[in-house]
């Protein structure tokens, strides 16, 4: 996979377009245009997008962005009737929350959803609360072995050779990738 930063979705998401397109989908904390053409094809195929954005001025950019989806200002693990997504993004967002909380979620979405894709910073990257947003405060310093005690199909990916990032460093990202037994074993 293309080891710099911008390109570890993008690629991802080319190579699994029809797995995307195959049911509602839920992104969590949007205020960039990275996803659009994600949601917009997956709601072109029928199907309901919803966006989990908890930061009022943020969900007003989601909005824009996504005039076709749903967005709901609310953190994503408060987002309810789970079951009813196939797939679920959350790119730069992971290392929002407590480690406990981001994989007790996972583990409850796993149960119903195909796909799941998180795209964080790998390692150490200090963030504050940018404009005053609270919920951008980065909690938590995601490694690979973050995943070591989760479900074995987590597929994880890193940019810069899969060094980590430090305080004073260059930024750099994992991707983590989690498909259901039946979609793996396609």
């Amino acid at each position: 996979m293309n080891t710099d930063t911008r390109f570890l979705f993008e690629s991802f998401y080319g190579e699994n377009e029809e797995l995307f397109r195959s049911g509602p989908l839920l992104i969590a904390g949007v205020k960039s245009s990275r996803e659009v053409a994600v949601s917009k094809e997956v709601h072109a195929a029928g199907h309901q997008v919803v966006i989990a954005e908890p930061w009022p001025v943020n969900a007003k950019i989601a909005e824009q962005f996504h005039s076709h989806a749903e967005v709901l200002g609310c953190e994503v693990q408060k987002v309810q009737d789970l079951e009813r997504f196939k797939s679920f993004v959350w790119l730069q967002g992971p290392e929002h929350v407590e480690l406990s909380i981001a994989k007790g979620f996972f583990e409850k979405i796993q149960k119903t959803v195909d796909l799941i894709v998180l795209e964080m910073h790998h390692g150490i990257h200090v963030q504050g609360a940018d404009g005053g947003n609270h919920h951008e405060i980065h909690v938590t310093h995601w490694l690979p072995q973050d995943f070591d005690d989760m479900d074995p199909g987590w597929v994880v990916h890193s940019s810069h050779e899969g060094l980590p990032g430090n305080e004073v460093g260059e930024v750099r990202h994992l991707l983590a990738i989690w498909k259901s037994v039946q979609r793996r074993q396609q």
